[in-house]
């Protein structure tokens, strides 16, 4: 706003903004199923997150980019892996106060940047992409629930030892943390006591 000399308003001048813009559209399904048996209780559970778009405009005059089934720049605001198709399932099964349990975690194949030095300037020009596979990881988990309130449980994490996919332009660990298990086979032994 700028003012004459005796302050009235002589303009306003009401410039753009560079704001960006970011969607995502998406289906989510869960499907639950119980089974009573002679043999004891049996629960299946699928959940499946499937990606149709993630987009990213940086302006009003940029292209829009969508990021699904791609790995960007995790640095960014928008960065991080966008796996087309995540899905996470179980089968438990359950007998008296005992639990044993079977748990799987699938994340689909990406697409991401490198750092090939092929355009101008030496800048990643898209002619490249590296390639990042599938992943699954399979758990075993058991809990037993004493009478007297105490729990114990125990699991045996990533069974196959899977380990992260390499991805060249991955901030640090050269992969990415939040969507795949830095550490091998694992496991666990918890016991809980409730007052």
């Amino acid at each position: 706003i700028t003012r004459t000399a005796d302050y009235n308003i002589a303009e306003v001048v009401d410039t753009k903004l560079n704001v960006a813009e970011q969607g995502g559209k998406g289906i989510d399904t869960e499907v639950r199923y119980s089974l009573d048996t002679a043999m004891g209780q049996w629960d299946f559970a699928v959940l499946w997150a499937h990606t149709l778009e993630r987009t990213k405009k940086a302006n009003e005059l940029a292209e829009t980019v969508d990021l699904s089934g791609r790995y960007s720049d995790s640095t960014a605001e928008d960065g991080g892996a966008y796996a087309e198709n995540k899905i996470n399932y179980s089968v438990k099964w359950y007998r008296n106060n005992l639990m044993v349990g079977y748990l799987g975690e699938y994340v689909s194949d990406l697409i991401a940047d490198t750092f090939c030095n092929c355009g101008d300037g030496n800048q990643p020009d898209g002619t490249y992409k590296h390639d990042v596979p599938s992943v699954l990881y399979h758990d075993l988990v058991a809990r037993y629930e004493f009478g007297t309130g105490t729990i114990i449980s125990a699991g045996l994490t990533n069974l196959t030892d899977e380990e992260p996919p390499i991805i060249e332009t991955g901030f640090n660990a050269m992969t990415d943390p939040a969507t795949y298990r830095l550490f091998g086979r694992g496991w666990y032994f918890r016991v809980q006591q409730n007052f």
